[in-house]
């Protein structure tokens, strides 16, 4: 066996590259009834599912160089075996690849699997022949096995299950083997869970089925959750390839007590014109909301921050309810610019016995709040009577001036807050030129909240990052694209996101991501992971030489 990978490293490389998207993004679907899905547990949290055809079918094109590259990397020293040719008449099904496990922080002998269609198993069992397995085959209750270090195959007339661990003994493992292979498909997860059906229903490329409900007994997530009525809480994510593109659909099906306070706060839809004129030039992200004034006023009754609110406005001369009627309820939110700034920060010296300071460097955005007025007249009285009280100052740009650095602008029927007097300028000018909310994203008229973030976001995280690296490690930052042309600091380069519906049962929301990659994210997402098995398979051979 000198000659060979080792058995687990082999099986786990036929299965990486069968699925390796389904374990790089954990998600995938496709609509088909199949045996195997009921070796999976009725109190699996997480499930995920591929639908290898579309996938498959969107790397043709580079069919021959994937066959050598995997030819070469998993099978380089057995010569005279074409490992594509031997996988297609091994008897597995890749129609379906469903990967679950338990891997929750509480159990130290956590597995993870992938479960297949067997389409013949005596041709699966030629296949074993092929590669001179078939010593290592044990017989167990009504399946056969392989196990090699932290790993092992097993499989029945109909189903083939690969299970890995990070247990340093088999023992654990085996038993969970045993468990699933016997499982009775009456306690299986589709038959104990109509909404498990309904996942499998679905058609895409790459889907992840959750059951937050379970996930939120498991530390560190369980502290996070702990107060909110998870019960029958689910998320379906659907995520289909395209060049340089990924398009995802979620499904969040949750309780009735956690949807009604979202339904009352977020109803209608946004007006896609509500704030024509608002421009700061080109921002980082933006977030357009349409919230419900009298669902928003009853949520901050519930708040700390109704009380607060209501003395301001009570100072100022005039209720509440009053004041949030004057708006229409939509809002917009957007970054320009996030800056490394210097702060001063008290800290408590021990070996001076006193408080002291220190100067920090902090991330500070630069923001503009926007808000559309219904009542504009009446608001104009209340702003006048601010100006008049010195509460804001009116500045010759046509801004004004609040507390604590924040400034208003006042402009057609919109008011607007900034925290970057530049901005505010921005906002007053006469002349708007640059609108946030370009022509094509204007197919708002169906969604209460919609999210842009554009590549400058994803530039200045990637830069954030370097630094921390270079602070990390006390070196030079340095621009690693420039040196290594092959290296790509900005690979997401665009999301939105819109959320279609509110309702009792579920939301539904849609998330479009745009990669600077113009390949298939199939392929760019295969040769990341390709990189990386390389990398395994060489520590692997490393440490077989020791």
């Amino acid at each position: 066996m000198s000659n060979y990978l080792p058995t687990y490293q082999i099986f786990a490389k036929l299965f990486f590259y069968t699925s390796f998207l389904s374990l790089a993004l954990t998600s995938f679907t496709s609509c088909s009834k199949t045996t195997h899905s009921y070796r999976i547990p009725k109190e699996t949290p997480i499930v995920a599912k591929m639908n290898s055809l579309r996938i498959f079918s969107k790397m043709k094109h580079a069919k021959n160089t994937i066959m050598k590259e995997i030819d070469e990397i998993a099978m380089r020293n057995i010569a005279g075996i074409n490992l594509f040719d031997e996988l297609r008449n091994s008897g597995i099904s890749f129609v379906n690849i469903y990967g679950f496990g338990d891997l929750s922080p509480k159990n130290k002998n956590g597995y993870f699997a992938l479960a297949v269609a067997l389409k013949n198993y005596k041709h699966f069992e030629d296949f074993l022949k092929v590669f001179r397995l078939t010593d290592e085959i044990q017989q167990g209750n009504n399946y056969l096995f392989i196990e090699r270090e932290r790993t092992v195959l097993a499989w029945n007339t109909k189903e083939l299950i690969f299970m890995a661990s990070d247990s340093t003994s088999n023992r654990d493992l085996k038993k969970q083997m045993y468990f699933l292979m016997n499982l009775k498909p009456t306690e299986s997860l589709p038959a104990q869970n109509p909404n498990f059906v309904k996942f499998q229903q679905h058609k895409a490329d790459l889907g992840l089925w959750l059951n937050l409900e379970t996930l939120a007994s498991e530390n560190p997530i369980g502290t996070l959750l702990q107060n909110i009525n998870l019960k029958e809480n689910y998320l379906h994510a659907l995520a289909n390839f395209g060049h340089g593109e990924v398009h995802i659909k979620t499904d969040y099906f949750l309780d009735k007590s956690l949807a009604q306070p979202l339904i009352s706060l977020f109803k209608g839809n946004i007006n896609r014109q509500a704030f024509a004129n608002f421009s700061i030039g080109v921002p980082m992200g933006y977030i357009q909301l349409k919230v419900d004034i009298l669902g928003l006023q009853q949520f901050l009754k519930k708040n700390r921050l109704f009380t607060q609110i209501q003395e301001t406005m009570q100072h100022a001369g005039m209720a509440f309810e009053e004041f949030m009627n004057m708006f229409t309820g939509d809002v917009i939110f957007a970054v320009k610019n996030i800056r490394k700034v210097r702060k001063s920060e008290e800290y408590y010296d021990e070996k001076r016995n006193r408080n002291s300071f220190k100067f920090i460097e902090k991330n500070q955005p630069d923001f503009a709040l926007g808000l559309l007025l219904k009542n504009e007249a009446k608001f104009d009285t209340l702003l006048n009577a601010l100006i008049q009280d010195n509460a804001l100052v009116k500045e010759d740009e046509g801004y004004l001036s609040l507390f604590r650095g924040l400034f208003l602008v006042r402009k057609n029927n919109a008011i607007y807050f900034t925290d970057n007097e530049s901005i505010a300028k921005d906002l007053a000018a006469i002349e708007n030129t640059q609108p946030v909310i370009k022509e094509e994203h204007l197919h708002l008229h169906n969604t209460p909240i919609w999210v842009h973030l554009n590549r400058y976001f994803f530039e200045k995280i990637h830069k954030f990052e370097q630094e921390q690296k270079a602070i990390k490690n006390k070196a030079t930052i340095s621009n690693t694209t420039n040196n290594n042309p092959e290296q790509k600091p900005v690979v997401l380069e665009d999301i939105k996101i819109r959320v279609q519906q509110i309702q009792e049962k579920y939301i539904r929301s849609y998330i479009d991501l745009k990669f600077t990659e113009k390949e298939n994210m199939v392929m760019y997402i295969y040769q990341l992971f390709k990189k990386e098995l390389q990398k395994i398979i060489q520590d692997q051979q490393a440490k077989n030489k020791k």
